[in-house]
C-alpha cells in the first residue's frame, strides 16, 4: 500500500510503527452543524481505516471534537446556553450524521475540554523555560522563523499574505508566535491551573496533547484537511519538538477540500451546505458514493445537479447489489476472499479494486470497478447463472469502501 505524505511530497510505502497502526484525525469545532466539508474528510478517513483494516492491520482510531475554542463560547452566547450543552448538541448530531454516511465510529474520541488542564501545566511549563511568554492575559509561544517547514517544505512566508515584516502581530512578539494559553471568555469554560491565569487552551496543543495521549506516540498517520497544514499542523510539530516529544509522526495525509464553481462552500465566504439540509433531499449512502467518485487528496467539485445524478445512480447501484446480498449466502472476510478468488471475472476484478486502492486510496477507479461489477451482477441475475463469488465481491466492497451499508 503505498499513501502521499505531505510531509514528503510523495506516495510512500506504508510501514506501521507498531501494533495497532495509530491513526489519529483532526476532529470537527463543535459549535455550528456539520457541513459538507466534514462529510468529505470523514468518509475519506474512514476509508483509509477500512482499507487498513481489509489489509490486516489492526488500527486505534482517534478522532477528537474541538470544544474549547472562541466559537463555542460566542455561540454559547448567542443561544444563551452553557458551553458545554452546546458542544454537547453538536457533537451528539454530529455521530449521527457520521453513522449515516457509514463511517466507523472511532475508537477514541477525546475532547479538548478533558486535557485542559494538562494543556495548562504544559503552557505552565514552556513559560518557565523561556520558550514561551505573557502577553494581554495569554501565553504565547516564541517561535522564529526558521523552525518552521517541517510540512510545507518552503519558507514560512510563502503561507502568509503579507511578508513577515509587514505583518501586525498585535499581542504577539512575532507574526509566527502562536497562542498555548488564552484569557477567559465571555460565555465560556475556564481553568485556573497552577503558575498561570485564568483562562482557556490554545487549539493547537489541544491535539498535541490528544494525540500523544491516544492513540500515543508516533502516530503512523495524521489525517485532516488541506486547510489544516498551516497553521495548525505545523504548529503540532513545533509544539511535540518544544516539549520532547520525540518523533511525531510518520505520514501527514490531507484530504482536499470541497465547494461549487463559485465558491460558495468556502469558509471565507461563509456560506456552508449543512448535513442536514442535504440529506433532506438525498440519502446520505448516495452523498457518501458522490463523494467517493473523487480522489480524497483532489478538489472536489461540487453542483446539485451531480449529487442529484449520483443519488440515481447509486439508488440504481443498490438495488442490484441489495438483490446479489440478499440471494447469496453470508461469508467471512477470509471466506469471501476465497469465493472471489475461485471465479476468474471476479478475481480479475478483485486484483484491479485491490490495486486501485493500494494506490494512494484511488476510490474513484474503484467505483468504475464497482460499475462493472453491477454489470456483472445483471447478467448473472438475469440468466439464473451462479452468483456466490459476485455476492462476495459486494461483501468486500461494503467492508472496505463502506457502501451498500442499510439501515438495520
Amino acid at each position: 500500500m503505498r499513501l502521499y505524505n505531505s510531509a514528503t511530497r510523495r506516495k510512500e510505502r506504508f510501514r506501521q510503527i507498531g501494533d495497532p497502526v495509530r491513526l489519529y484525525a483532526c476532529g470537527p469545532t463543535v459549535y455550528a452543524p456539520a457541513h459538507l466539508g466534514h462529510a468529505k474528510s470523514y468518509v475519506a478517513v474512514d476509508v483509509l481505516r477500512r482499507w487498513l483494516e481489509y489489509r490486516g492491520h489492526a488500527v486505534r482510531h482517534a478522532q477528537n471534537f474541538t470544544d474549547i475554542a472562541d466559537e463555542t463560547a460566542q455561540m454559547a452566547v448567542r443561544d444563551a446556553i452553557a458551553e458545554a450543552e452546546l458542544t454537547a448538541r453538536y457533537e451528539s448530531e454530529f455521530l449521527t450524521q457520521m453513522n449515516a454516511l457509514g463511517n466507523l465510529k472511532p475508537h477514541a474520541l477525546p475532547r479538548a475540554s478533558e486535557v485542559a488542564e494538562r494543556i495548562g501545566a504544559l503552557a505552565a511549563r514552556l513559560l518557565a523555560e523561556g520558550r514561551a511568554y505573557k502577553s494581554e492575559g495569554g501565553i504565547w509561544l516564541s517561535v522564529e522563523e526558521e523552525e518552521h517547514g517541517a510540512l510545507l517544505g518552503t519558507e514560512i512566508g510563502a503561507a502568509l499574505c503579507e511578508p513577515p515584516s509587514a505583518v501586525d502581530s498585535g499581542p504577539k512578539r512575532g507574526p509566527f508566535d502562536f497562542m498555548l494559553w488564552g484569557p477567559q471568555q465571555l460565555g465560556g469554560r475556564s481553568w485556573s491551573p497552577d503558575g498561570i491565569p485564568p483562562g482557556r487552551p490554545g487549539w493547537h496543543l489541544e491535539c498535541t496533547l490528544m494525540a500523544s495521549h491516544d492513540p500515543g506516540l508516533p502516530l503512523d498517520i495524521h489525517f485532516g484537511g488541506a486547510d489544516l497544514a498551516y497553521p495548525h499542523h505545523e504548529s503540532e510539530l513545533l509544539l511535540a519538538d518544544a516539549l520532547g516529544l520525540g518523533e511525531y509522526c510518520r505520514i501527514w495525509m490531507h484530504n482536499g477540500l470541497i465547494e461549487d464553481a463559485d465558491g460558495k462552500l468556502s469558509k471565507s465566504r461563509g456560506e456552508r451546505l449543512t448535513l442536514a439540509t442535504i440529506f433532506d433531499e438525498c440519502p446520505p449512502a448516495a452523498l457518501r458514493f458522490y463523494l467517493l467518485q473523487y480522489h480524497y487528496h483532489d478538489f472536489t467539485p461540487f453542483s446539485e445537479t451531480a449529487l442529484k445524478q449520483a443519488c440515481v445512480e447509486g439508488e440504481q447501484l443498490g438495488w442490484t447489489a441489495a438483490e446479489v446480498l440478499t440471494s447469496g449466502s453470508e461469508e467471512d472476510s477470509r471466506g469471501d476472499t476465497q469465493l472471489v478468488k475461485g471465479e476468474q471475472v471476479t478475481a480479475e476484478l478483485l486484483a484491479r479494486f485491490e490495486a486501485s486502492m493500494d494506490d494512494n486510496l484511488d476510490t474513484p477507479q474503484a467505483i468504475s470497478i464497482l460499475r462493472e461489477l453491477d454489470t456483472l451482477a445483471r447478467e448473472r441475475v438475469d440468466s439464473g447463472n451462479e452468483i456466490e463469488a459476485v455476492a462476495a465481491l459486494y461483501r468486500v466492497f461494503q467492508r472496505a469502501l463502506g457502501v451498500f451499508q442499510w439501515p438495520a
